[in-house]
């Protein structure tokens, strides 16, 4: 029998087997299924960690708070001082309002020195007294740099009553604005002497009370120069010094990797256990099924076939069993996936698209190789070796 015969006779035998193979067909399925959609899963929660830590800038900046005392200065400088510390500044940040051309905006102002305007707006300026760098937003009010805006501020002037201030300002540059808990939606950078006159202004009281006293200086923000670092910097101050807390964006996702982890465990648990049960399956399968086949393999035997050639019959049959397996297996798992990721999508759960790489495709040909092979090998051996007498002694 050369080998197109025993290809046709065992394409025969396999659509005969139907039921039998169907039984196989559903547990490998089930198998690979669950593999790729803990493998999917996993991978698309790491991606998605990663992706966030490399393209979301904001992902810079940390804020610190004081559980007790205030931030002393000294120890703002020794965490701007830290290595991978772009700039750490007091966020103070000062109610106040914009106006121009018959027009109010509420608004914070912070201040800050260069090395701040540096990491924040990517240029290099030292702010005076009457300028101001504001939210790219007025781009779109017509506001331009060289404009000239009226900063409106609270004025204490007793217990009881108080006035408006304003002062004119330049603007001398525009920014995007981060993400920051602490801050609104409209921030302007303003010089730490303005910052000065408007607090004294407010509690009435002078500017060197103000210096001395650090009124509200208890909260910081903290930027980073590179994303990957911002976890270590922010357990870093923690660590360092006592009753400081730290919140950032990357807060929320450091368990992100662990969790793709815990997956790959849990799921790689119930995907070895589901082979293991179905090599018993399968196992068990093939021998009733090739109990009943008694008959033919005698005749097989009778009309002068070998053992060898017995063997590669039914080593060719299992193999089309592994191969439609494993088609089947992975449109099943494709459109799965798709099912979920519509899913994810409609809850807007931010996770990276579940996908079947060639890695996972892969793995799904070995592991269903491995299943039918490990099952079947020991007991298609053993049912090639019967001869005639035996099949004859069992009818």
């Amino acid at each position: 029998m050369n080998w197109k015969d025993k290809l046709e006779y065992s394409l025969s035998s396999l659509s005969a087997q139907t039921k039998s193979n169907k039984n196989i067909l559903i547990i490998l399925s089930i198998v690979i299924v669950v593999f790729n959609i803990t493998f999917s899963l996993s991978m698309s929660v790491r991606d998605s960690s990663r992706t966030e830590i490399t393209e979301n800038q904001n992902l810079r900046y940390i804020e610190v708070m004081s559980t007790g005392e205030n931030i002393s200065s000294s120890i703002l400088d020794e965490i701007r001082k830290m290595d991978g510390v772009s700039t750490a500044f007091y966020n103070k940040t000062l109610s106040c309002a914009i106006e121009f051309s018959d027009q109010g905006y509420q608004a914070f102002a912070v201040p800050v020195d260069k090395k701040d305007v540096l990491a924040l707006t990517g240029k290099s300026v030292l702010l005076e007294e009457n300028q101001i760098i504001l939210n790219q937003k007025y781009l779109d009010e017509g506001l331009e740099v060289g404009s000239t805006i009226i900063l409106s501020y609270n004025s204490k002037l007793s217990e009881d009553y108080g006035t408006r201030e304003n002062k004119e300002m330049q603007i001398v540059g525009f920014y995007e604005q981060p993400v920051v808990n602490s801050w609104i939606d409209d921030v302007a950078l303003i010089s730490q002497s303005l910052s000065d006159i408007i607090q004294s202004e407010l509690y009435g009281v002078s500017i060197s009370e103000i210096n001395s006293e650090n009124i509200s200086e208890d909260r910081i923000i903290v930027i980073v120069e590179e994303i990957k670092d911002t976890n270590t910097i922010a357990k870093a101050i923690e660590s360092n010094y006592q009753g400081l807390m730290t919140s950032f964006a990357l807060k929320s996702s450091e368990g992100l990797p662990f969790f793709a982890q815990a997956i790959i465990i849990v799921g790689g648990i119930i995907v070895i256990a589901l082979i293991i049960m179905s090599i018993i399956v399968i196992s068990s399968t093939v021998t009733n099924s090739l109990k009943n086949r008694f008959h033919e393999i005698g005749i097989i035997k009778a009309i002068g076939y070998q053992e060898k050639d017995v063997y590669q019959l039914l080593l060719i049959e299992i193999t089309m069993i592994a191969i439609i397996s494993i088609i089947l297996s992975l449109v099943i798992s494709f459109v799965t996936l798709q099912i979920l990721n519509f899913i994810l999508y409609k809850q807007n759960i931010a996770l990276n698209f579940l996908k079947i790489t060639f890695i996972q495709m892969l793995l799904s040909t070995i592991l269903i190789f491995l299943a039918m092979y490990v099952s079947t090998i020991k007991i298609i051996g053993e049912f090639s070796k019967l001869d005639i007498v035996e099949v004859l002694r069992h009818e």
